[in-house]
């Protein structure tokens, strides 16, 4: 799809087939609670943008983010190492920041870190103090993204696309130690939009190849739940669109297993933390209270077809966090 806003400047909802080429902002229309229009520079504060990436090695997970949200720009870039389980991270703040508005051709950068997107495939670029990687993420034909806009609150509404089970290609270096990339897989999220001006989510993430296939998923709640839902399923490179996921975890014990599961038990699943990032941020007008979690799937999860698939201690990803912006 060329454009995601449309004539009367609201965007297209729904889940889509392919990546919008354009979020043309300047065509976008925003209102407050009262309905009267919003100036351009209240737009340009009110639009939020982040990028995450996320590569599976057999060392461990490498996790890359950069986020514009109104005043300022945050990146971040972490190795955690499963076998040691030392976590090795680096973070950077600026004021402001350049705002992404092409998911399929554009670049995001902030100190080290570089995210470029081009026609679709994501190169990852880090010349930090620990880490350095020049890695393109690549999609086989028979992968499909999962892309979506829903409505947000009483009057915004989010863009967001993921993809799982990219193949990544290219070096990476931890304390200068090069890291092999055979076996790895990884996941991509670029999501934009009028979000809400208070906001919490759960997320969890994992890439896998078993004997039975590879699988990846998407889950998530509090986000993209008016109407649709991001959560989806990959097996071999197909999607599955799922229902409402329930997240069952301690927020006061990072040490306590975390439930997930879906109603109909497509998704039945425990999660083991092992280790966190987390991130405390309390500027008034600006809050954010973020915990990332590495470690442990086991469970099963079925495709829409009926086929089920079981999962045993495989590395994956979870999030807990808490945002005003």
């Amino acid at each position: 799809m060329p454009h995601l806003i449309q004539r009367h400047g609201l965007p297209k909802f729904g889940h889509f087939d392919d990546f919008v080429s354009e979020i043309n902002l300047s065509e976008a229309q925003l209102f407050n609670t009262m309905d009267k229009p919003c100036g351009s520079l209240k737009k340009q504060i009110a639009f939020k943008q982040f990028q995450f990436v996320c590569i599976k090695l057999d060392s461990g997970i490498l996790g890359v983010a950069i986020a514009n949200i109104g005043f300022l720009s945050k990146g971040f870039c972490y190795f955690y190492d499963s076998q040691t389980n030392e976590l090795l991270e680096q973070e950077f703040i600026k004021p402001f920041g350049k705002r992404q508005t092409s998911p399929s051709n554009s670049t995001n950068a902030i100190a080290g870190i570089q995210i470029d997107i081009s026609h679709g495939k994501w190169t990852i670029k880090l010349n930090l103090k620990h880490i350095q990687a020049q890695i393109e993420l690549i999609a086989d034909n028979t992968n499909i993204p999962m892309v979506l806009c829903s409505p947000t609150g009483y009057n915004g509404w989010t863009y967001t696309q993921k993809q799982h089970l990219l193949k990544p290609v290219g070096q990476l270096s931890i304390n200068g130690q090069p890291q092999s990339l055979e076996h790895a897989l990884a996941s991509t999220d670029f999501s934009s939009g009028f979000m809400r001006r208070e906001t919490s989510w759960r997320w969890a993430s994992l890439n896998i190849k078993t004997k039975q296939a590879a699988i990846g998923f998407n889950l998530a709640a509090g986000v993209n739940e008016t109407g649709y839902t991001e959560n989806a399923l990959w097996i071999n490179g197909n999607k599955h669109l799922l229902a409402g996921v329930q997240f069952e975890f301690d927020r006061h014990d990072t040490t306590k297993c975390w439930r997930i599961t879906t109603a109909n038990k497509q998704i039945d699943l425990t999660f083991t933390p092992s280790n966190h990032r987390k991130d405390k941020l309390n500027l008034i007008v600006l809050k954010s209270n973020f915990r990332q979690f590495m470690g442990h799937f086991s469970g099963t999860v079925t495709d829409n077809d009926g086929n089920s698939y079981q999962i045993e201690q495989a590395l994956g990803l979870t999030e807990d966090h808490y945002a005003k912006w």
